[in-house]
């Protein structure tokens, strides 16, 4: 977010290095046109095929009548919508029937509502990466004839239909429903059969009395491939099934009452055409791609018997098309038909090298990649590997526990990868359309399609994390085993961090803990949504995890606890962190390990608990496992390259990967057990208690990065807010009102925002308050950073950037040394934080600087002011010195600093410091202050 374009080149040219490079595990492409076929071995699969499609999930159902209806229902997901089929049982006493509602959840909604006008006899095709919906729906005629139509931009379709001003259901715009086939002949075109391909890029067809055709998606273009075509109404009428690769090359047809095939689509063997035509279905008579002649109809008499070899269906091919996958559903209990054992079983192209899998994958953000392992080896080079190692990659160290565990279980290196990467997060990086993916930080953006393509394809050969969602790593290699570690940076907790520790200065002495850790405070609360809203993403990503390779086992790993929440903790390390924004940090790392172990106990996938697995060597105890501002070294910290800190070091990497062996970790596939028929969603702890359910996602708005006065640019994309409707902007850390913006027809907004003066340099949390597309309350939020209008003086403290040792970091002390690194000392003296009286309980810490309107002085001036005052509190020191003291920081007898020093005196400290507590002993740094909503 924010890169120069400078960073962004370095980055591309670090991704077609990925192209050039030889792939590290490369697959041999089997043929289905020639070569002997072969079986591999069975896995048991933990739910039924038909449930990897769809997410059993309890909802609120809004319109079917007055009140609100409570059900569960199969989701499916689409790339903004989500639809299910809700089936209501009408009681009549002595018998009864069942109402089909078609419902829809769109954008950020919570509930589902009913869709009018739709025919609910059949659910649609299943095209996961289309926003269009498309069915095949049962005509006149013979049983098997079918009409191909789609409703393309669904939800551009419908139009509320509201009650007493609440929105109550949807109903379809007339017309909608458009034919898919373009057509010139008279009579529309009739389907029989059809498949979609697991990506939805490519629907295979039966045209009724012509032959068989694959069509594109996203252009509607026509391409016949076999001269097939079956005699309907003569014997046995046929009933066929299509399965189709990613790439639209293989299609593997069958029936009971035809001999199953797999064509392999080739130019040489095409008819293309943009609308269906007489001509076109002529010349489809005399073409037809080649088959496997057989072998496929002999593999599957060898396998089964055969009356069951000629029931078999493959369930599909694996992403590069050179397996099928075959189900078997056996009824090991004869007095249980309601819950067949399901075993799947690959077939094999000819050539197919059965070897090439991988053992281990692992899937992630940065506390998987390694980031926070800055060491280097002894010729300077650091651990990171090779195009992950610069400022704004994905940091992916040879000593994180993924390549730990890799070693404990001996597994080969050309059999583990870790595509993890620093700042991914699931909606973006995870599971995304891989088709229209830019990158993670939209690093490709740059490239033409033809160049981005090439990027992405040697990516998924070479393991280059970044260029691709992580999904697609999963769909190509299918590996026995997964960690995964995600939603950290959806819910914004390196950003929180980064608020929280670099306040803005403004010159007044209150109480500036950030609201994040303020009970009762909108960002609390927000914080609370945005984990419970993640929990919901986490159930999507496992869902596609197992529906892409279900055989796979799934670890999911939750978050360590990287930093002490003791009130006695010893706190150099931690930049601007007080005990309370500590406790904020460790209670939102908690609720969100109960929601990534919930996700995973629904979807019946393993959990790991790791949250403990630091203590001792947090932050605030000695840092001895995380990396903090005073590791880095000066010259990251001047480039603001500062997104290593609040990360586990190598040897946090070492603990963190005995704990996950210890836990039961093995790299055996087919360990997963089955979903929940409910999911189990984790209510807020106490610590979040009043939050209530409602949507909020972090979202792009925004520029990260704006100057102080000037005008912000608010883009929110279309179909993100109910149209018509306005969204009310505000801006923390003081909870400014920015007023309300016009969404427009479409959902979205593009509008600009000019500043107040009253905002300052600093980070910042910008929000938008809204309605989803169906009314229900929804809040988006962005970090942002406030620049100075200095241009030399990005942060606004009156130190030149050429000057600043720490940008926006105000003190930073090293816990082993006790030095203040942002100081520069003067020489022979050092800035060695005193050493603090910590008898009698929690100690109190300082947190002051001098006003904007005071001169200003050296950080080496105001750290020494600090600790003259500090030592007053905790020993007789000399008077003098600490009146010279309160004149360097501009604290007057009638500050709130003084009210505070003379109310310690007078007895009334409680209130005060819970109000205003400006000066207080165990940093040892100095902090910018300022009032935080």
């Amino acid at each position: 977010m924010g890169k120069s374009r400078y960073l962004l080149q370095i980055l591309l040219f670090s991704g077609m290095l990925s192209v050039v490079a030889p792939p590290l595990c490369a697959y041999a492409y089997g043929s289905w046109k020639d070569g002997n076929f072969s079986w591999g071995e069975s896995k048991r699969l933990s739910s039924l095929p038909d449930e990897e499609r769809c997410q059993p999930t309890s909802v609120t159902i809004v319109g079917v009548s007055s009140l609100n209806e409570f059900a569960t229902v199969c989701i499916y997901d689409r790339p903004d919508f989500r639809y299910a089929i809700y089936n209501k049982y009408i009681n009549l006493g002595y018998g009864g029937y069942t109402n089909r509602y078609f419902v829809v959840s769109l954008g950020s909604d919570h509930n589902m509502y009913v869709v009018d006008g739709i025919n609910t006899s059949q659910l649609p095709l299943d095209v996961p990466s289309s926003n269009d919906l498309h069915f095949n729906t049962l005509t006149m005629g013979f049983t098997n004839n079918h009409f191909l139509s789609y409703i393309p931009d669904f939800i551009r379709k419908l139009h509320r239909l509201t009650s007493l001003d609440q929105p109550a259901r949807y109903e379809l715009t007339e017309g909608a429903e458009q034919p898919f086939i373009p057509y010139s002949q008279e009579h529309r075109v009739i389907t029989g059969a059809v498949g979609v391909s697991d990506d939805g890029d490519w629907i295979v067809a039966e045209v009724m009395g012509a032959g068989l055709i694959r069509i594109n998606t996203a252009t509607r273009y026509i391409q016949g491939f076999s001269n097939y075509v079956h005699r309907y109404g003569v014997g046995s009428d046929a009933h066929m099934a299509f399965r189709i690769t990613s790439d639209g090359t293989k299609v593997a047809a069958f029936d009971y009452n035809i001999t199953p095939a797999v064509y392999t689509l080739e130019s040489g063997c095409l008819v293309g055409t943009d609308t269906y035509s007489e001509a076109f279905a002529f010349a489809l008579h005399s073409q037809s791609c080649p088959s496997d002649e057989m072998r496929l109809y002999n593999a599957l008499n060898q396998r089964y018997t055969p009356q069951l070899a000629r029931g078999m269906s493959a369930s599909g091919f694996n992403l590069d098309g050179d397996t099928l996958y075959f189900d078997n559903y056996v009824y090991e209990d004869e007095n249980d038909w309601m819950n067949p054992t399901v075993y799947r079983t690959p077939l094999y192209a000819g050539g197919y090298r059965a070897d090439d899998g991988l053992d281990y994958l692992a899937l992630g953000d940065s506390y998987a990649s390694g980031e926070g392992d800055i060491e280097t080896k002894s010729d300077g080079s650091t651990y990171y590997s090779g195009g992950t190692e610069k400022k704004g990659q994905c940091h992916v160290s040879n000593r994180s526990y993924p390549f730990l565990l890799r070693d404990d279980k001996d597994i080969s290196p050309t059999r583990m990868h870790s595509v993890a990467c620093s700042g991914a997060e699931v909606l973006p990086d995870y599971v995304s359309v891989a088709e229209t993916y830019l990158g993670q930080g939209k690093r490709l953006a740059s490239l033409s399609p033809s160049d981005r393509k090439t990027v992405k394809d040697g990516a998924l050969g070479s393991f280059a994390p970044g260029n691709l969602p992580q999904l697609e790593f999963v769909k190509k290699y299918r590996p026995k085993v997964i960690t995964l570690m995600g939603g950290g940076n959806d819910v914004g907790f390196a950003r929180i961090l980064q608020y929280c520790a670099t306040p803005s200065w403004e010159g007044i002495f209150v109480n500036n803990t950030c609201g994040y850790a303020v009970e009762g405070s909108p960002l609390r609360t927000m914080l609370a949504q945005s984990i419970q809203s993640q929990y919901q993403y986490t159930l999507l990503l496992l869902r596609k995890i197992k529906q892409a390779s279900p055989g796979t086992t799934v670890y999911v790993i939750g978050y360590p606890s990287f930093i002490s929440g003791d009130s006695g903790a010893n706190c150099f390390n931690s930049a601007a962190l007080d005990g309370e924004e500590r406790t904020m940090i460790n209670e939102g790392v908690a609720f969100m390990n109960s929601a990534l172990e919930a996700a995973a106990t629904s979807m019946g996938v393993h959990y790991i608990d790791i949250q403990d697995v630091l203590e001792g060597g947090r932050l605030c105890e000695g840092s001895e496992y995380v990396t903090g501002l005073s590791d880095l070294g000066l010259e990251k910290i001047a480039n603001k390259d500062t997104g290593e800190v609040f990360h586990p070091n190598a040897k946090a990497h070492d603990k963190i990967a005995r704990r996950i062996v210890a836990q039961g970790f093995q790299v055996e596939p087919g360990r997963n057990s089955e979903t929940l028929s409910e999911p189990i969603e984790p209510p807020p702890p106490s610590y979040f208690a009043g939050a209530e359910q409602k949507q909020a996602v972090q979202h792009t708005v925004t520029t990260d990065s704006v100057v102080e006065g000037s005008t912000m640019p608010i883009i929110m994309q279309e179909g993100s807010l109910a149209t018509g409707s306005s969204a009310i902007l505000t801006i923390y850390s003081d909870a400014i009102d920015l007023g309300s913006v016009s969404v427009n027809s479409a959902g979205g907004i593009e509008d600009t925002l000019a500043l107040p003066s009253s905002l300052k340099p600093g980070r910042h949390v910008l929000t938008i308050d809204g309605l989803s597309p169906s009314g229900e309350p929804v809040e988006y939020f962005q970090f942002v950073t406030v620049a100075s209008r200095t241009p030399s003086d990005e942060d606004g403290d009156g130190i030149a950037d050429a000057d600043d040792q720490c940008p926006f970091f105000i003190s930073w002390i090293d816990e082993t040394s006790q030095q203040d690194i942002c100081v520069s000392p003067a020489p022979g003296e050092t800035t060695t934080a005193p050493s603090d009286d910590r008898t009698g309980g929690a100690s109190p810490q300082p947190n002051t600087r001098g006003g904007q309107d005071a001169p200003i002085s050296s950080r080496k001036n105001t750290s020494q002011a600090v600790a003259t005052l500090r030592n007053e509190r905790t020993s007789n020191s000399n008077g003098d010195a600490t009146e010279s003291a309160r004149e360097v920081l501009g604290v007057h007898r009638d500050s709130p600093l003084a009210l505070h020093e003379s109310s310690r005196n007078n007895g009334f400290i409680v209130g005060i410091i819970v109000l205003l507590s400006t000066l207080t002993v165990g940093y040892g740094i100095v902090r910018r202050t300022r009032r935080r909503s």
